[in-house]
């Protein structure tokens, strides 16, 4: 069972973040009230009558001696409630209450966890999860529990466990993660259960399943995929690199490491969407501490916060080939 998890991946950039707003409120207006700041029109089809209208809003607007309090006051508070978000997060006493199911298979520091079933003719179901995050994300609590929840309705679980990648596996990317570990698992699957077998990948686990199901069809029998990105180039798609020298300064970074270290992964996602950490502390701040919505949302943030390394194959794989060239 995990320890528990601070805030600490990227904490210092998220509140250095956080706080610019504030201390930017007491001069941001002043480009504008100069006259000095560029005016940008809405949009190029605007008639010249509703653009003109919006200018003179704008500048009455910024007459109003009232404006400068209120974006300090509206910056001030958030402020506040981010850094409460994150005081009551860091003195929380949550723990998951779910012991580790039974390890029955071990690749370095990969494990093939079993929930067991009520029955040898269980349906099987393998739920593949993604390699930068933890398993247990499939079964944070016992309230929150996707392998539980199909354990009750009568299945055989099994789960891959990736581990943080240990000196075995520092040479692999994502190809040698499944014919070295994830093929050896399901091999062992389907020489120790009957019947048919249903593979469950989650996130970037759903494309590895679905790369072993492409070179080992013999061995899946049906395929689900839950959260799976499959196009990298879909317009709502967050982004974090803009440019081909970007993309290049981001390879450049990778080859310099075995290993990428969680803490610069939840920064790329903190780029992609810098709003995302400050709205959900915010909101945590208002929360009964003793709801069930804070202890759910607590368990989801002690495993966001409990990340794992990448290899550097991993790495390009993912973030190269995947986000920017969109290889899927």
């Amino acid at each position: 069972m995990p320890t528990r998890t601070r805030i600490q991946q990227a904490l210092p950039l998220h509140l250095t973040l956080a706080m610019l707003p504030l201390l930017a409120s007491r001069t941001a207006l002043q480009p504008w009230k100069s006259g000095s700041a560029h005016w940008n029109a809405p949009s190029p089809d605007s008639s010249p009558h509703s653009l003109h209208k919006l200018r003179n809003a704008w500048q009455e607007l910024q007459s109003n001696p009232e404006l400068a309090k209120a974006v300090e006051h509206e910056a001030e508070k958030r402020a506040a409630e981010l850094l409460t978000g994150v005081y009551h997060y860091n003195n929380s006493t949550f723990e998951r209450d779910v012991p580790d199911p039974p390890v029955v298979l071990r690749w370095g520091n990969a494990r093939l966890l079993d929930y067991g079933a009520s029955n040898a003719h269980a349906p099987v179901v393998f739920l593949i999860p993604s390699l930068i995050n933890r398993y247990y994300i499939l079964d944070l609590t016992r309230k929150l529990s996707f392998a539980r929840y199909l354990r009750e309705w009568g299945m055989r679980v099994f789960i891959a466990d990736w581990g943080t990648p240990s000196t075995a596996e520092r040479h692999f990317n994502c190809a040698l993660y499944i014919t070295e570990i994830l093929a050896p698992m399901a091999e062992w699957i389907r020489a120790n259960t009957q019947g048919r077998i249903t593979y469950g990948g989650y996130c970037m686990g759903g494309l590895l399943a679905l790369a072993l199901a492409q070179i080992r069809p013999e061995l899946v029998d049906n395929l689900a995929l839950f959260a799976t990105p499959w196009d990298f180039s879909a317009t709502h798609f967050p982004r974090f690199t803009r440019d081909e020298s970007a993309t290049q300064d981001l390879k450049r970074y990778i080859h310099t490491r075995d290993t990428i270290p969680p803490e610069f992964i939840h920064m790329l996602f903190h780029y992609a969407n810098p709003q995302a950490f400050q709205s959900k502390l915010r909101e945590f701040a208002t929360m009964d501490g003793r709801s069930a919505a804070t202890l759910d949302f607590l368990a989801i943030e002690q495993w966001v916060n409990d990340g794992v390394a990448m290899t550097r194959g991993v790495a390009e794989d993912c973030l190269i080939d995947w986000a920017q060239q969109n290889l899927p």
